[in-house]
């Protein structure tokens, strides 16, 4: 148990990241290969879904059982703007992280999206501590031409706190991505991102479909010098990945993501 509360404190301050997995969160700068998990990294990629779409994911925290992260996500196009909520939780009976988040997107015209998230926050060790907070996010994606995107997106920029305590307020995150879509079937982009406290974390990653039922993505992490990595099949409208992390101190994360997109008729 001691070695469980050590690696979670050595995870940094209070994480904003519960539901965010580089392996399946790059596609949002792109036009080809995003889907509906994108928007938990930048809302504005909301604007991509044409039609409705569910996902749910597991990951084994560095291959530990007390470290168990699961999330979903749901997404709707509407005439008025695509909705999005994500719902993610880390850790086990004696220590946990939930979020909760409500997204909205538009397009403003053909080359600018913005988005935003609502997210309800908590963090627990029963007996010993418990907060909880609400939170926003904000994104924007610019096209600037049918292959190249970027964008910004913006984590608690009000600087909200979990709790009463100051020490535990959640940390704001301003992240700055580009990503070019080389073909259909293969994407490349990177991210710049500075999280409070923390050194700037240089994120990088490609993604490439092969004979249109299997995808592979890798990448890396230069904070941590950690590395990213699925392989996916895809049936009709149903898609499985599996998911690969690597962080040279702590070691393995395996996941598995399930996904449908319900293609309009």
């Amino acid at each position: 148990m001691l070695q469980v509360l050590f690696v979670l404190t050595s995870m940094a301050q209070i994480s904003s990241l519960v539901n965010y997995s580089p392996a399946i969160n790059i596609g949002a700068y792109s036009q080809c290969q995003s889907d509906g998990y994108s928007f938990v990294n930048n809302q504005a990629a909301l604007t991509s879904i044409e039609c409705f779409g569910m996902a749910v994911c597991q990951e084994k925290m560095f291959n530990l059982s007390e470290i168990n992260k699961v999330d979903a996500i749901v997404a709707i196009p509407t005439s008025l703007g695509n909705l999005g909520c994500s719902i993610g939780r880390k850790g086990f009976e004696g220590f946990s992280e939930t979020n909760i988040g409500l997204a909205y997107a538009r397009k403003l015209s053909n080359a600018i999206s913005i988005g935003t998230q609502f997210n309800y926050y908590s963090f627990k060790i029963p007996s010993y501590f418990h907060s909880a907070s609400m939170n926003i996010e904000i994104g924007t994606l610019i096209r600037f031409s049918p292959k190249l995107n970027a964008g910004i997106h913006v984590f608690n920029p009000v600087r909200m706190m979990s709790g009463k305590n100051e020490d535990n307020k959640l940390p704001y995150i301003y992240t700055v991505g580009v990503g070019y879509d080389v073909s259909n079937d293969f994407f490349i982009c990177t991210e710049i991102v500075k999280q409070e406290d923390q050194a700037i974390d240089l994120v990088g990653g490609i993604q490439y479909q092969f004979d249109k039922r299997f995808f592979f993505k890798l990448g890396f992490m230069s904070e941590n010098s950690s590395l990213f990595s699925s392989l996916g099949v895809v049936y009709k409208s149903i898609r499985l990945e599996a998911l690969f992390r690597y962080h040279p101190q702590l070691g393995y994360s395996p996941g598995l993501l399930l996904s449908n997109h319900f293609k309009h008729k």
